[in-house]
This record gives structure tokens, sequence and C-alpha cells, in this order.
């Protein structure tokens, strides 16, 4: 709870608000404001929706930081090229890979999954280095059944 309640006095102290600012932006009393700062009472997740909607950041940032939230597990250096490619992508393909993605995170592909591999395929037929990408989606599907048979 410490490191939430810093966060909030750095945010407070970068911003050059007071704790009355912070409630007045948040829609909050200041009484509230001031005892979650005091760590005489806990944030719930109303008051952390008022903060960050008030210090205009994602609301899952600021329940992470209050301990509603898991924290995040470290990042892996590939995330950032996963997330441009799949930026890149049409809708349909996105959900493909999506699901695809699923069903190697939990062991349980979606029924899409396997017919999304070949949906996925038959977009890159036709396509420069669409052979490069037949083998990278037979290679899912690979990973799909082992993931699948180790999970049962």
């Amino acid at each position: 709870m410490k490191s939430f309640t810093d966060w909030i006095d750095s945010e407070l102290k970068r911003r050059g608000w007071s704790l009355n600012e912070l409630a007045r932006r948040s829609g909050m009393s200041s009484a509230s404001v001031s005892m979650v700062l005091s760590e005489q009472r806990k944030p719930g997740t109303e008051f952390c929706r008022s903060v960050a909607d008030a210090l205009q950041v994602p609301p899952e940032e600021v329940f992470r930081l209050a301990g509603l939230l898991p924290p995040l597990l470290p990042a892996v250096a590939e995330e950032r090229e996963v997330v441009n490619i799949l930026r890149s992508l049409p809708a349909q393909t996105r959900a493909t890979v999506l699901d695809m993605l699923r069903g190697l995170g939990d062991g349980r592909p979606r029924s899409r999954v396997r017919t999304g591999v070949d949906e996925v395929v038959e977009l890159f037929e036709g396509v420069e280095g669409g052979e490069e990408a037949r083998i990278l989606l037979d290679e899912c599907r690979r990973l799909v059944a082992e993931v699948c048979e180790r999970r049962g």
C-alpha cells in the first residue's frame, strides 16, 4: 500500500496539485482522499477509477498500484514486435492469431483455432512470403496440438 500512496504523492507533486485539487478533479471529498493517502482506509475500485480519471492514466495501472489487480508479469523482448505485427494485420486475421495464442496460453484452444489457422494460411496463399507464413502457421498448429496434449 505504501508504494500506492507514494505514487499518488509523486503524481501530485509532478502536477503541482494539492490533495484538495485531486479531490476536486476526481469528484471525491478531500476527507476521502486524505483517509486513503494517510492509509486510514484502503482504496476501493471507485476511488481508483476516480483517481485514474483525474490523473488521466489507465484505470488498470491505478488498480495494480493499489493492489486490486495482480502485478504484471515482466515484459518479454518479443512483446513490442508482436504488438506491431498484430496492428498491421486485418481484423479477421488478428482474431485468428489471438485465438491461436489463447489456445497456446491456456491449453484449451477455442473451436476456431484449428480452422482459424487454415483461414490464415488461405490469406497468405499467393502473397509474397506466403511459403514462410505457411511454415510458421504449421508450426503454430503443431504447438497448439502439443500444448493440448500436455494439458490433457
